[in-house]
């Protein structure tokens, strides 16, 4: 039996233990900065257990992350990265069971988490476990960072850590985020929050068609053409054309809805807030809107803050100001690299399906890491439809063989000495 096949083994053999710290991590809310210090306890008491060193730094605002490594100094050194914050439960009568059960079918795991990440954050511990337990003496380090803000952007996270040196010894990058099993990403998008403000002359909403100027009548006819910049068009050299071709149909097989593949490569615009006004008899001297947008790989943010000031100035429009609180590129890790080959090859071993790299439909971490020149691969469990939705689970099957693929990846990179 051969090294990779010695790491599957262990992994069915120690499969309950897999699932329970899942289950356990589940189990515990973490929506809040409140509720971060018990999941922190929790993990490093994990860690602490299984004989790992780990330790909190705290980055802006006190928001922790744990930090944890294994493994011999000489060699390459992975990064298994990973966040425990995860979205609101919502309205609880829409939930079939408790979000935070964490309980364990005969082909699922159950609560809100499962994907997006509790269960790839399991599969971190499980794996620096497993290689303190039964001394697998790893060939180079390997080092686990569980950040508790990336649903809320990662600056405060992933970013600071990266910023701030923690990621300066890293060959390459694993992080375990909701993919399904066909696809290993390797890109995503950029992240945009714009923020404008419009402004107007009030008067008595009696005649306000002659004389004064409506905020919000303004601001409805800037956001009425941000479909314009959703119709932004990614430009890709030819060595991507394959990738981007794979994930509209990964896509395309997740939501099955025509159109939707166009979320690959171009802008999502998302109006997320408008408020104006504070009379019912006086016109609105200013209104607020808070825009979210995707910048896919292959548009720079640049090109969406030149669409909004070209539709702003065919407006013809004054008194209008916009702010980019967050403006983030996105950002990809070439195919041809030794890591996205082994991530590939390890999972379609392991699934004996063919699995292609993609394009994230979304944003994460990664990108922080792919700043860096870092290889970066994003694979891990999910069932994608119920990511950030109602009844949120995972099937046990994604999770065991991601955590086969990570031992395969390991492997092949950095190499066990059994």
């Amino acid at each position: 039996m051969d090294t990779k096949q010695r790491l599957w083994k262990l992994v069915e053999e120690e499969k309950s233990e897999l699932l329970e710290i899942c289950s356990d991590l589940i189990k515990i809310p973490s929506v809040t900065k409140e509720q971060n210090e018990s999941i922190v306890d929790f993990v490093t008491s994990y860690l602490t257990a299984a004989g790992v060193e780990n330790k909190v730094v705290r980055g802006p605002e006190n928001m922790p992350s744990i930090l944890a490594q294994i493994g011999d100094e000489n060699g390459k050194t992975a990064l298994i990265n990973g966040h425990n914050d995860v979205v609101p439960v919502g309205d609880l009568s829409r939930w079939n069971y408790s979000p935070y059960c964490g309980t364990i079918t005969d082909k699922h795991i159950l609560g809100r988490g499962t994907s997006d990440m509790k269960c790839g954050v399991g599969i971190a511990l499980f794996l620096i476990k497993m290689i303190k337990k039964h001394q697998l003496n790893l060939k180079g380090k390997l080092k686990i960072q569980i950040v508790h803000d990336e649903e809320s952007g990662g600056e405060k996270g992933s970013m600071w850590l990266v910023d701030n040196g923690y990621a300066d010894d890293v060959d390459f990058c694993l992080i375990p985020e909701p993919t399904s099993y066909n696809n290993v990403e390797v890109g995503q998008k950029g992240s945009m929050r714009i923020k404008i403000t419009t402004y107007g002359t009030p008067v008595n909403g009696s005649i306000i068609n002659y004389v004064g100027e409506n905020a919000v009548h303004k601001m409805v006819k800037i956001l009425s053409r941000m479909d314009e910049i959703s119709k932004l068009e990614g430009d890709y050299r030819e060595d991507q054309q394959q990738v981007l071709k794979d994930s509209k149909q990964v896509i395309m097989d997740c939501f099955g809805v025509p159109g939707v593949e166009n979320a690959i490569d171009h802008v999502n615009v998302n109006i997320m807030k408008v408020d104006g006004g504070l009379s019912n008899s006086m016109t609105p001297e200013m209104c607020e809107a808070m825009v979210g947008t995707l910048v896919p790989v292959g548009i720079s943010t640049q090109a969406v803050k030149d669409k909004l000031a070209q539709i702003i100035k065919e407006e013809g429009m004054t008194g209008v100001k916009v702010e980019y609180p967050r403006c983030k590129d996105g950002a990809c890790t070439d195919v041809n690299t030794d890591l996205v080959k082994s991530a590939v090859h390890n999972a379609q071993t392991v699934w004996d399906k063919k699995v292609v790299p993609a394009y994230q439909w979304a944003t994460s971490d990664a990108k922080f890491f792919r700043y860096r020149g870092i290889p970066t691969i994003q694979y891990g469990p999910a069932n994608t439809e119920g990511i950030h939705a109602y009844n949120e689970n995972v099937d046990i099957e994604d999770v065991v063989n991601c955590a086969k693929t990570y031992f395969g990846i390991l492997e092949d990179l950095i190499g066990f000495q059994l």
